[in-house]
């Protein structure tokens, strides 16, 4: 043996798959819990009807589309995050409906993130690494809320991609906010777990479920407008493309908008890979889908 290879030592980390990592993994596990809380949640979503052939030039060869899929454009300010030491956040996520059948016949509806825009880099890297969000850090201020219209929008150096506004805003009765803490607090959506590989090779290619827990202090109904922008190619280079192909989803039927604030929890072990028909099987089943 040569003197230069005797005077080698093999790295010692091998992260075990039942303990969660993020890069940089030699510092050991990851320091965010199994389910994250964020104390105060603000949140309004603009919401339509869009052509399904469209939309399925969008949506992962995993889902189906139904026939009047709804796209939601919804803005998130979070305060209070745990693992941010109480600090926040804010979001604006586009999603759609789609349909997932798994081998057994079964056909579960949510939907699914085309995109989500968010203001700190460690929710982005948490959330693509580990549950198969589509994210990406952006310009998101947070949201203007004058008690009578709710204004959002997000930006890429400067550039505006998405802008919404609610109004016309109608509180929830008291009975129907006692339903929809009851039906509706565990939120399910779809995600893609795509990471390409080196060489023409691709690492991972498949779905996921994601579950939130929303607890709803206040909700409203509203009108809500929401424009998708024409950014400079140079002023957007990562996001441009996004928001044009966003642009063509053909606006079929307009629905009430949606807000509420309150808290939420973020469920990271309830993160599944969704069965397949031509994929391997998840080790864990779907819990609640």
């Amino acid at each position: 043996m040569s003197e230069s290879r005797a005077a080698t030592v093999r790295g010692q980390v091998r992260p075990s798959p039942d303990v969660r990592h993020e890069m940089p993994a030699v510092f050991g596990p990851s320091s965010l819990p199994a389910v994250s809380h964020v104390e105060r949640v603000r949140s309004g979503s603009v919401r339509f009807v869009t052509d399904a052939a469209v939309a399925a030039s969008l949506v992962p060869h995993w889902f189906d589309v139904p026939d009047r899929p709804v796209v939601s454009v919804t803005s998130f300010a979070y305060e209070g995050v745990d693992y941010l030491a109480g600090g926040g956040y804010n979001v604006v996520a586009v999603t759609v409906e789609v349909l997932h059948r798994d081998p057994g016949g079964s056909e579960r509806r949510a939907p699914y993130g085309l995109v989500m825009w968010e203001s700190e880099g460690m929710p982005v890297i948490a959330g693509r690494e580990g549950m198969g969000h589509a994210k990406l850090v952006a310009d998101v201020p947070m949201p203007d809320d004058d008690g009578q219209r709710l204004r959002f929008s997000c930006q890429e150096g400067g550039a505006e991609l998405v802008r919404a506004t609610i109004g016309d805003r109608t509180p929830i009765p008291d009975d129907q906010l006692e339903r929809l803490r009851r039906d509706a607090s565990e939120m399910w959506t779809f995600g893609w777990k795509y990471i390409q590989g080196p060489c023409g090779t691709v690492d991972a290619d498949y779905p996921t479920a994601l579950l939130t827990r929303h607890h709803f202090a206040e909700a409203s109904i509203g009108v809500g407008t929401v424009t998708f922008c024409q950014p400079d190619p140079s002023a957007a280079p990562l996001s441009g493309r996004i928001v044009a192909a966003l642009r063509r989803l053909p606006v079929v039927e307009e629905r009430p908008a949606f807000l509420w604030s309150g808290s939420m929890d973020i469920d990271r072990a309830a993160t599944r890979r969704l069965r397949t028909t031509n994929g391997p099987d998840p080790s864990r089943s779907t819990r609640g889908l």
